[in-house]
């Protein structure tokens, strides 16, 4: 019994040994993250312009180095093809010689036994059943040489078809590899650009590329932060039921339905996220990602509306558009107005929708 204490009690402290250690790998962890988030912010307004300068050439480098990417794949998967291409032409070409081999035979002894001896069989039959199989014979091989004329011109007409695709993707493969080929010159063209202006900084050189090195790792944690479903997971709290249709303040007119949705209603049901509406743009903020996104509300379908960013920051420092895009690869988020008004006994169609201060507006017509 003793023995069985003993080995409880050694049990229950290792594991609270390792939930010690767990807890203190994550405070390590998010303490790492606010030490990084508390220098990018605390950099001077000169650092800020050198840095944004550091920032962006990066980014136009990654963009650089995902199209390289893209391009190397292309040019396997067309390599792939022109092989299998060549390898269909060969046989092809095999098939074809070979029925031309065989043509190229029945014809001479077709030339030298001649027409007369054909004739001569034909007639020299003892009785109607020899003559009529004869006949036959005689059919079927003059039946067979136009069968096989007939494939060999097909054969032909393929051949010289696949012929002019391969030739064709051999172009196509070599555009390919010369669009990679200038996509690796601008890579490195980006780099040395990147490191000369480093060197510009002289003695402050290392530190920019400290600088650079945390707000690269920050701006993968924010890409994370948007990655999968975020654009599933705006939606669904949107439709939590946060939102309600009376929060539209719905006006019905004849044959018309204007209404309204505030921004404060909206981010209630999009903490920690929240949006800012203006005239004619709205910003999309997110305070723990110290990312701002800026574009407009647009009509996506007959009852719902995309946000389309347009531009946006990281720290204060510019995204570039395929930065952007990075964000939400999944598509931008949405807001399902037909989801917000499920208690309407019909359906609706979105005519417009304005964006004015702390408000979005939009009219729509419904739909019996």
């Amino acid at each position: 019994m003793r023995k069985r204490i003993r080995i409880t009690a050694g049990l229950m402290a290792g594991v609270l040994i390792l939930l010690m250690l767990f807890k203190i790998q994550t405070f390590g962890e998010n303490s790492k993250v606010k030490e990084t988030e508390d220098k990018v912010l605390k950099i001077s307004e000169e650092e800020k312009e050198n840095l944004e300068i550091l920032f962006t050439i990066n980014q136009k480098w990654e963009e650089l180095q995902k199209q390289a990417d893209g391009t190397t794949e292309k040019i396997k998967q067309l390599t792939i093809e022109k092989e299998k291409l060549e390898s269909e032409i060969d046989s092809i070409n095999n098939s074809y010689n070979k029925q031309r081999d065989t043509l190229g035979k029945i014809l001479v002894a077709y030339e030298r036994k001649g027409t007369a001896s054909y004739l001569d069989a034909l007639l020299s039959a003892g009785d109607l059943k020899t003559f009529i199989r004869s006949v036959n014979i005689l059919r079927d091989l003059t039946g067979g040489v136009n069968k096989l004329l007939m494939d060999l011109k097909e054969n032909e007409e393929k051949l010289s078809e696949d012929k002019k695709k391969l030739s064709d993707k051999i172009t196509e493969l070599k555009e390919e590899e010369k669009e990679l080929t200038l996509q690796i010159e601008q890579q490195a063209k980006l780099k040395a650009e990147q490191e000369a202006f480093l060197w510009s900084l002289k003695e402050e050189k290392g530190h920019y590329e400290d600088q650079l090195e945390l707000l690269k790792a920050t701006w993968e944690g924010a890409k994370e932060y948007f990655k999968g479903d975020f654009a599933k997971e705006f939606e669904e709290k949107i439709q939590s039921g946060a939102i309600t249709t009376e929060d539209l303040k719905l006006h019905i007119d004849f044959l018309k339905i204007s209404g309204e949705l505030k921004e404060e209603k909206l981010n209630e049901a999009l903490l920690p996220i929240a949006f800012h509406f203006e005239e004619g743009k709205a910003q999309l903020v997110v305070p723990d990602r110290a990312l701002t996104l800026t574009g407009t509300f647009e009509i996506k379908d007959s009852a719902s509306l995309i946000f389309q960013v347009t531009e946006g920051t990281f720290y204060g420092l510019p995204l570039e558009e395929n930065s952007i895009s990075e964000l939400f690869p999944e598509g931008f988020p949405v807001i399902d107005l037909a989801a917000l008004m499920q208690n309407m006994q019909f359906n609706i169609k979105l005519n417009q929708v304005k964006l004015k201060k702390g408000v979005l507006e939009f009219t729509l017509k419904p739909v019996f």
